[in-house]
């Protein structure tokens, strides 16, 4: 799994601020690599059990002249096993490791009832929204849940929702229904299925388009004043051609979070 693309990239960097960032969710484990404010490279690697292939990845590349060109790294992830793990990988490297929590935040301030439970996904997000938009805005982060939380213009996050993702409904059906099969998020042929797995796709991909629809009306409709409307995760790019205009869709935007937290920290120090 020795990755040349990533090996080059970091032994052609000239930057002093050089960063590995890992966003660890429950099904896809996100890394990059960024030289000050620009990330350079990504790679999606899936999230299973024991030694993981996001751990083994970077056993495998991180190490040597690769190592020694890297400022540190910056982790966010939901998935508390593995963030253990991968601090080993880093910190036998030689490289300093950022843990995104609630007392790490890149500035952001909390303004939840238990800071302690919000994720640190949800919490990278809010710093990039504050550090590369600078304005108030609803962020809606799709995976296995779907997050839709606020910012505003003061870095302040104001809270949020959390509703299941396509692969939760999926299996949640198949799990529940002995004929139903699970399926794949992905843009449906035609929305009037002519067969039971047709049926399914034409119905979870709807189901997900219209939970979007009607909770950013719903946040509009309770703040009461218009808010950048922002849309990431690792299947947004599914529902790009469904949120033309005012919606800017940011596939890094928490990878983005992960540089602004480091270097809030960097640059406060």
């Amino acid at each position: 799994m020795i990755d040349k693309n990533l090996n080059q990239a970091f032994l052609n960097s000239s930057s002093s601020e050089c960063l590995i960032l890992i966003d660890i969710g429950n099904t896809s484990t996100r890394l990059g690599y960024s030289e000050g404010d620009c990330i350079l490279w990504t790679v999606d690697i899936p999230t299973q059990p024991i030694e993981t292939l996001h751990e083994r990845y970077l056993k495998e590349n991180i190490f040597g002249d690769v190592a020694e060109k890297i400022s540190g790294g910056v982790i966010a992830t939901v998935v508390p096993d593995s963030e253990k793990k991968i601090s080993s990988i880093l910190t036998n490297s030689g490289i300093p490791l950022l843990h995104v929590n609630h007392k790490i935040t890149g500035g952001v301030k909390l303004g939840v009832k238990n800071p302690a439970a919000l994720g640190a996904d949800r919490i990278a997000n809010a710093a990039a929204v504050v550090r590369y938009y600078k304005k108030s805005a609803i962020v809606a982060d799709l995976g296995t849940a779907n997050t839709f939380d606020v910012v505003n213009a003061n870095g302040l996050f104001l809270g949020g929702l959390i509703a299941p993702g396509g692969g939760a409904i999926s299996d949640a059906l198949s799990s529940r229904a002995a004929k139903l099969d699970k399926v794949d998020l992905i843009f449906p042929e035609k929305i009037i299925g002519d067969d039971t797995e047709s049926a399914l796709k034409s119905g979870l991909y709807f189901s997900v388009k219209g939970q979007i629809d009607e909770i950013f009306a719903a946040i509009l409709s309770e703040l009461k004043e218009n808010h950048l409307k922002i849309i990431t995760g690792g299947v947004s790019e599914i529902f790009r051609r469904e949120f033309p205009g005012d919606y800017v869709f940011d596939r890094n935007l928490t990878l983005k979070g992960l540089i602004a937290i480091w270097m809030y920290k960097t640059e406060s120090s």
